[in-house]
């Protein structure tokens, strides 16, 4: 079970809520949702076409993934809020490609774009689980790890109804441009998330400070 002082601790409580935003509003199921109707319904791509675009998100997550520890000794914290920012220029980029390039030829601008997208995604997730973690005193760390792996399922729970609702809500009222509605509300989301990392410099009592 849970120890409840746990939930008194700001640092852990802006640490979740951190992976809360980024797994629902990030590179993850909610986005993956609505863009998979995007793709299909209003680009008219096949189900094998449209795969094949996913698979640039998980290439880059891989990338990032496997960057992110030895950027993480050299730059501690800047590194998840890098990739954030890289997560929201990403989104940024695909609202860009919407209004920009020709219907025909829209979905292979995606792809670098979804790619780096889902790098920033993989330099987020392991850093950040790793700085929830450090300090935890041994015999919490077990329920501090449980409860972060909790919050992204929580995400991906809450998210796909609430992103995929309101994608569908707008649609269904005739609103013009919905994918880019969803992609701006994605965004402030995880910008106003940023400010929360600042927090996870603070140490678990007993632990050394962080960068």
């Amino acid at each position: 079970m849970l120890p409840l002082k746990l939930l008194d601790r700001s640092r852990l409580g802006s640490g979740i809520a951190v992976v809360f935003a980024v797994f629902a509003a990030g590179i993850s199921a909610p986005l993956l949702f609505v863009l998979t109707y995007h793709l299909q319904q209003e680009l008219g791509l096949s189900p094998s076409v449209t795969s094949g675009m996913f698979a640039a998100v998980g290439a880059g997550f891989a990338l990032g993934s496997l960057a992110a520890p030895s950027l993480t000794g050299r730059w501690g914290l800047l590194v998840p809020a890098g990739g954030v920012l890289v997560v929201v220029a990403g989104l940024a980029g695909l609202v860009v490609i919407e209004a920009a390039v020709a219907l025909g030829h829209r979905h292979l601008a995606f792809l670098p774009v979804l790619c780096a997208a889902g790098a920033g995604q993989g330099c987020v997730t392991n850093p950040l689980f790793a700085r929830i973690l450090a300090g935890v005193p041994a015999a919490e760390a077990g329920a501090v790890s449980g409860l972060a792996l909790t919050a992204t399922q929580i995400a991906n729970a809450i998210g796909v109804p609430a992103v995929g609702g309101v994608f569908f809500a707008l649609l269904g009222n005739g609103t013009s441009h919905v994918f880019t509605w969803t992609l701006a509300m994605l965004m402030l989301v995880l910008t106003a998330a940023l400010p929360l990392l600042r927090r996870l410099r603070t140490p678990w009592p007993g632990g050394p400070a962080r960068r």
